[in-house]
């Protein structure tokens, strides 16, 4: 151990490349002179040495490497045994400290000078960057607990601690006292490590603020889908955990462990799908849930639990307690140990009735059988997408041929076409085909529907075109995407049968486009960056199962081709909609309009919408800002990759895995060897160079908006030509990155009136504000 580091953070690492670098520059910039943060590589195949020299880490930032997999129990031991910090904290690689958070907590550690200080954590949801203090830490270990205690006050107070990385501890307590994680235990470790430790300890602190986030994301272990092997070490965790207290716990050691086996015995009743518990009892046939269930009785037998033990057990503040009926994700303590004892005498129906009694399961997926088409033979071709494949130019090049379209018994309905009132799009050109009679189906159970007929009879067509990218809602569930598929397609059968409509094109370009679309829009999701994205979002590549929901929902085979044989193999996508959609209208009758194009935003674009995303938290204040600043700035047309190869392959190979039997059934030749050919290594990115022009946009934008009070959107004109002094030229996101961490502290802010902070336009203003003051600043600009 160094004298002169007070703490040290251990990161243990496998793949989380899309957001290491956020959890470590977390931690650099508490402020905190002298800490080291060690990232122990447990994925060293992949990952050597010189991909993290390319992070550009300051050299208190240093590499652990295993010479293999180990798993994260031994990557956490391995990052103890080489801290040289007089304090340790835990910090996985997706997650990140709270501005101050990490500081606060070790000051107060120093402060009260316990063996182990606790702080509560937020929790955010994927996709989302807003959180709140996780359940636990707020019932349990908030202001109210603030303070130190000994002896035998610890496990008493630290009873609910959930996490060895909610707390920080004294090297000397973890070393001295030889706490370690049971690596054996290669997932769900942290409760028996808070378990070990807090039998070891003499003094414990809570501070009952929260200091650091648990990112929830997609493909983490706490959010996967979990295999027989994941099922046998949950096991394990609850077996070790009620052992511990059975075993180690001096005072009342049997209260403490029916205390711990009622509380992980909730968690199998209450959980959803993603539970370990979900298909034992007899809700599944399958052979691992089967052995599982068997498994549970046997241990449940042995513990001898009896209806005392759960009452004294089952705590009035835990999420899962009734103190009435069982009900609602609640249960008493008569139905827990009912359940308990059901499990332990092997009588799965019982335990069944009371797990459905206590949480309503999702009912199998099924969709009610399609009626059969009121309207004659009037054929609907439904264009849903995908998003990015050229579907606003066809929009508007069928809309401006309809006259063409309908000579030959083709109608482009004006019924319902662009957008719904309120919705306008953020940037110029922005369509989305006929929405606003989808939306109808959803909101006025199809007041559209009735005009539409209306229309269709006028004009005596065969062929009804309707295109709607955003049904294909490419990042909702199965089953939420077929039903609101179906919706519309109930609505239409009184037209006529439904068929769908979907292009394709190379996976990792159509999902740069789309993060640059969603993002550039300012949507919920747009503070991420592309790699966070990718990681959150890996359902917007299942094709397959984008195309099945479709065709579930329609009852008949969707037609498919791609975009890049469109552009190939025709003079315009709309000739290539036209002819793979079996529509005959003679080319000479078509007449294509020009400026139909809506282009993907810039780089430079793109990362002020991130950083938009990021100050101003309401969506609606955001996307006016955004609204305003595209009509004043033009688009450079710069668009670098945002994906590394590496990811870029991913992309492709995911896009093919699942969409192969897709692909397999309408002979579709397999695209991936192409696709990946196409993929070049190369090095980095340029930096992104935000026009100093395009801060000052920015922040009058944002003064437009904000009194938060909304009027029209701005009309969307030709962005007049802008001078600006030649000495302010351009502005890197190096710079942004050190400008904010100069200029967010509060005492930059010291000098404000009270009145202004309070102001709506004061809090929306303040973020942009602030990054400006910096540029200047940075510029040495008056």
């Amino acid at each position: 151990m160094s004298p002169s580091t007070s703490l040290s953070v251990i990161i243990p690492f496998y793949n989380e490349t899309a957001f290491l670098t956020t959890a470590v520059n977390s931690v650099l910039s508490q402020g905190i002179g002298s800490v080291e943060v060690i990232i122990v590589n447990d994925n060293p195949d992949t990952f050597p040495q010189a991909f993290f020299d390319g992070l550009g880490f300051p050299e208190n930032v240093q590499v652990t490497h295993h010479a293999r997999n180990r798993g994260l129990p031994s990557s956490r031991n391995t990052g103890i045994d080489v801290a040289q910090g007089a304090h340790i904290a835990f910090l996985d690689a997706d997650d990140y400290y709270l501005p101050q958070g990490l500081r606060k907590h070790l000051e107060y550690a120093q402060r009260q000078g316990a063996e182990i200080t606790h702080a509560q954590t937020v929790i955010t949801h994927v996709n989302r960057v807003s959180g709140d203090v996780i359940g636990p830490d707020s019932a349990y270990l908030g202001p109210e607990k603030r303070g130190r205690y000994d002896g035998a006050d610890v496990i008493e107070a630290g009873f609910f601690i959930e996490s060895s990385w909610a707390s920080i501890y004294t090297a000397d307590f973890l070393k001295g006292k030889n706490v370690r994680f049971d690596e054996s235990q290669v997932k769900f470790e942290d409760r028996i490590f808070v378990i070990e430790a807090l039998l070891a300890a003499d003094s414990l602190a809570i501070l009952g603020e929260p200091c650091r986030v648990w990112r929830k994301r997609n493909n983490s272990i706490t959010t996967s889908a979990k295999s027989y092997e994941d099922q046998l070490l949950k096991l394990n965790l609850v077996r070790k955990s009620v052992d511990l207290w059975l075993n180690k716990c001096s005072q009342h050691g049997r209260h403490r462990a029916m205390c711990e086996f009622v509380r992980q015995t909730g968690y199998m009743i209450t959980k959803n799908e993603s539970s370990p518990w979900y298909g034992t009892f007899g809700f599944s046939g399958d052979e691992g849930d089967q052995k599982l269930t068997e498994m549970l009785s046997e241990y449940f037998f042995g513990l001898q639990v009896n209806e005392p033990d759960v009452v004294a057990a089952f705590d009035a503040k835990s999420p899962k307690y009734s103190g009435g009926e069982t009900g609602g994700g609640r249960i008493s303590p008569h139905d827990m140990f009912q359940f308990i004892d059901a499990v332990a005498r092997r009588d799965y129906e019982t335990a069944r009735g009371i797990v459905n009694l206590t949480v309503r399961r999702p009912r199998p997926f099924a969709l009610p059988h399609l009626p059969k088409p009121t309207g004659g033979g009037v054929r609907i071709l439904l264009h849903a997408g995908l998003h990015k494949t050229g579907t606003t130019h066809i929009q508007y090049q069928l809309a401006h041929n309809r006259k063409a379209l309908q000579a030959n018994g083709i109608l482009f309905p004006q019924t319902g076409f662009g957008f719904v009132e309120g919705k306008e799009p953020v940037r110029a050109g922005g369509l989305p085909g006929h929405q606003a009679l989808v939306t109808s189906v959803f909101q006025s159970g199809g007041a559209l529907i009735e005009r539409l007929k209306g229309e269709i009879l006028g004009a005596q067509c065969h062929t009804v075109v309707i295109s709607a990218e955003n049904l294909s809602q490419p990042d909702a569930p199965y089953a939420a995407r077929a039903r609101r598929m179906r919706q519309v397609v109930e609505a239409l059968s009184e037209i006529g049968a439904v068929t769908p409509v979907f292009m394709y094109r190379q996976p990792d370009a159509w999902l740069e486009s789309y993060y640059r679309e969603i993002s550039g829009n300012g949507a919920p999701l747009a503070y991420q960056t592309p790699g966070e994205f990718l990681v959150n979002n890996m359902i917007l590549l299942d094709f397959g199962a984008i195309v099945g929901a479709a065709e579930e929902a329609c009852g008949n085979q969707a037609v498919l081709f791609s975009f890049e044989e469109a552009l190939q193999g025709y003079d315009d996508l709309t000739l290539a909609f036209l002819d793979k959609c079996g529509l005959v209208v003679p080319p000479q009758q078509i007449s294509l309009t020009e400026d139909t194009r809506y282009p993907s935003t810039c780089d430079a674009q793109l990362e002020i919408a991130r950083i938009t995303s990021l100050l101003v938290q309401d969506q609606s204040v955001r996307q006016n800002i955004l609204r305003t600043f595209y009509t004043q700035v033009e688009n450079s047309g710069q668009k670098h990759k945002l994906f590394t190869p590496r990811e870029r392959r991913q992309i492709v190979n995911t896009f093919c895995d699942r969409a192969a039997a897709l692909f397999a059934k309408r002979g579709i030749s397999d695209p991936r060897d192409g696709w990946l050919e196409r993929i070049k290594d190369g090095g980095a990115p340029p930096e992104v160079m935000i026009p100093g022009s395009y801060l000052d946009v920015l922040r009058i934008a944002g003064v437009m908006s904000g009194t938060g009070i909304m009027s029209a959107a701005p009309v969307i004109g030709e962005a007049p030509a802008r001078q600006r002094p030649d000495h302010v030229t351009e502005i890197s996101l190096h710079d942004l990155d050190r400008i904010a961490h100069e200029t967010r502290a509060a005492r930059d802010m010291a000098g404000e009136l009270d009145y202004m902070r309070n102001s709506v336009s004061w809090r929306v203003t303040t973020p942009l504000r602030t990054v400006m003051r910096g540029y200047k600043k940075l510029r040495g600009i008056a």
